[in-house]
């Protein structure tokens, strides 16, 4: 009987750190459990695991508290695929570090009492915040263990088994360390859903519906500036606003919007959309989508759905920027303030010119047709499902 490959996952996300990169890392999760491993994943502190078990909308098993890990990390033996809950998903394992996600050295510890006790056949980690010197420091603690790397910024060159970079336009030449690197969009970590959504979008001769998401986060109170904008925009008159509200709050989030009924009395179009589960739906239902840069915009492009993008963080603004020079997407900029200018100024600036872009693609049914069909030829949905089968194929995790 075959050993059950353990597959750590270490990321985080709360108002800091966008939960896209939760969201990416759970596609990969369910692709690796589809095939048979067993995915445990590694957090830093509750507030990530609170927000990981919103969006996941499963059971995780085991504690919180890394010293009660002993029972429910035994790794045992098993051929077959791991447990599944009432709604039929796969269960995963979470372990809270109680660590700085600032500083990944402080997971030090932890991981070395937690490798004592379920040592794992490969790491994939999602971290903004690692440094060259921090995977040297765990190649010590976790010894023979395959180590993976998701990156978008091209801020560091790892020396890892797996380097992951699903950009668009990917700086290829910059990573030299890596054994093995995965490029391009063809390896967008999506879920499953999105496989095969392309192929149930149609474009709409009139839009009746615009779809519109800031991720997990509004620091900039985008969501409001733009469906304000909209309501003034004659063309836009008749269209319903599908918003995915923020799942995390901080800053102008929308939350307090949504408490006190402004927005709801100001536009009574707008639907307010929570913990969105079949995304992909949604979407399909659309005719255009006002969207922050991530891995939401690969999503869109699956389905097929014209956008608009808008970045708020530096890896945002990279990765959107290399997905507009593919024409599949526009991106109008990053609604951050630049120099002396106000943040006021900034946000209502990118909120103007996205409204614009909208009004112009209500009036240009061959141009949305055509923008869709470069969409979907961008990506397929399946990229998690490759990466799942790279991360199998190492030698050590193969047993």
């Amino acid at each position: 009987m075959n050993k059950t490959p353990i597959v750590w996952i270490r990321a985080d996300g709360n108002s800091e750190i966008a939960s896209g990169h939760l969201r990416r890392c759970l596609s990969i999760a369910d692709a690796l459990s589809e095939r048979g491993a067993r995915v445990i994943f590694l957090v830093a502190d509750e507030m990530s695991a609170e927000l990981l078990r919103k969006m996941a909308g499963r059971y995780f098993t085991g504690s919180s508290k890394l010293e009660n890990q002993s029972d429910a990390a035994d790794p045992g033996d098993s051929g077959g695929t791991n447990d599944v809950d009432s709604s039929g998903s796969s269960r995963m394992e979470m372990i809270v570090l109680h660590t700085d996600y600032h500083k990944p050295k402080t997971d030090g510890d932890a991981l070395t009492v937690f490798y004592r006790k379920c040592p794992p056949d490969f790491l994939l980690i999602d971290s903004y915040f690692m440094k060259a010197e921090d995977f040297t420091r765990l190649n010590a603690i976790l010894p023979d263990v395959p180590i993976g790397y998701i990156d978008d910024l091209a801020a560091c060159d790892p020396a890892v088994d797996l380097l992951i970079n699903y950009g668009a336009n990917p700086p290829e030449s910059f990573y030299r360390a890596a054994k093995k690197c995965l490029f391009g969009p063809m390896f967008a970590p999506l879920r499953d859903q999105f496989a095969k959504a392309g192929s149930a979008y149609a474009v709409r001769d009139r839009v009746e519906r615009i779809l519109l998401t800031t991720g997990g986060t509004d620091p900039y109170g985008m969501a409001e500036r733009i469906i304000r904008g909209i309501a003034g925009e004659k063309v836009l008159a008749s269209v319903r606003i599908a918003w995915v509200q923020p799942s995390v709050s901080g800053g102008n989030d929308g939350r307090s919007m949504l408490e006190s009924g402004e927005m709801i009395d100001r536009d009574p179009r707008v639907e307010i959309h929570r913990q969105v589960t079949q995304m992909a739906d949604l979407m399909a239902f659309c005719d255009l989508a006002v969207s922050a840069g991530g891995t939401t915009l690969y999503e869109l492009c699956a389905v097929g759905v014209p956008t608009v993008a808008f970045s708020m963080a530096d890896n945002q603004q990279s990765f959107a920027g290399r997905l507009a020079e593919t024409g599949a997407i526009t991106c109008v900029g990053d609604v951050r303030p630049m120099g002396d200018q106000k943040q006021f100024d900034s946000a209502e600036e990118t909120a103007v010119q996205i409204v614009s872009w909208l009004a112009a693609q209500a009036n240009d049914t061959a141009g949305r047709r055509q923008i869709s069909e470069k969409m979907r030829a961008l990506t397929d949905g399946r990229g998690a499902g490759r990466i799942a089968e790279e991360i199998l194929s190492i030698k050590k995790v193969q047993g």
